[in-house]
């Protein structure tokens, strides 16, 4: 497989549509399947905790990854790049992001990972409310929210700000860490990817400190 298109779930998802990625092998990470409702894609990540209520209802993917999946290629990576580490997903990033990405790297092995839709496209200032309310999510019930879908809390929770899902509002859970966490996470990256030959760039049209990493490249 030459590129992968690897999507989240951010505005800039939606350009994963365009004709000129149609001979792209798409990966989405949780939300993201929905950009494929009416049409396959070849690999969906999903995190351990992904609320039920958000699978999708119909499996249009070749191949499903959850925890197992993406723990094991962790594992494979540790011992690849001589990590000496007790954890090597915390290591590699301990969000879904950089978890996927390093099973793309180890399992699919592709000369080229494009990015869209990731945490560098969240509105920063939803990202400080969220922090700053003890960052409510799946693990801490949404602090016990009194909404009965996800969906619903995410509307009201986030009314005051402008979408910066593709889909609507959600959690900015991988930014849980802070953008320095994900600065360095990925700088690594980036460099485990120039080790295996992979060319690792940002497709994104949001330019900020994360994207800089990478640069700007459009296809």
């Amino acid at each position: 497989m030459k590129n992968v298109l690897y999507i989240g779930s951010g505005k800039s998802a939606i350009m994963a549509l365009d004709d000129k990625y149609n001979d792209w092998t798409k990966v989405c990470v949780n939300n993201a399947w929905r950009l494929f409702e009416d049409s396959n894609f070849y690999m969906w990540i999903h995190s351990g905790d992904f609320p039920r209520e958000n699978f999708p209802r119909d499996r249009k993917c070749e191949v499903e990854v959850g925890y197992h999946g993406y723990s094991k290629t962790c594992e494979e990576a540790k011992e690849y790049f001589k990590w000496d580490v007790t954890s090597p997903q915390h290591h590699a990033g301990y969000t879904i992001f950089f978890q996927g990405l390093y099973h793309i790297m180890m399992e699919i092995r592709p000369n080229r990972i494009g990015l869209l839709g990731f945490d560098h496209d969240y509105n920063l200032d939803k990202v400080e409310k969220w922090i700053g309310d003890n960052k409510p999510n799946i693990q801490n019930k949404f602090n016990n929210k009194t909404e009965e879908t996800i969906k619903e809390w995410s509307d009201n929770y986030f009314k005051d700000f402008d979408e910066d899902f593709f889909y609507g509002h959600g959690t900015p859970d991988p930014m849980r860490l802070g953008e320095d966490y994900i600065i360095d996470k990925l700088k690594k990256c980036k460099i485990n990817c120039d080790i295996m030959g992979i060319d690792l760039i940002n497709l994104s049209n949001v330019s900020n400190n994360v994207t800089k990493i990478l640069g700007d490249y459009y296809v």
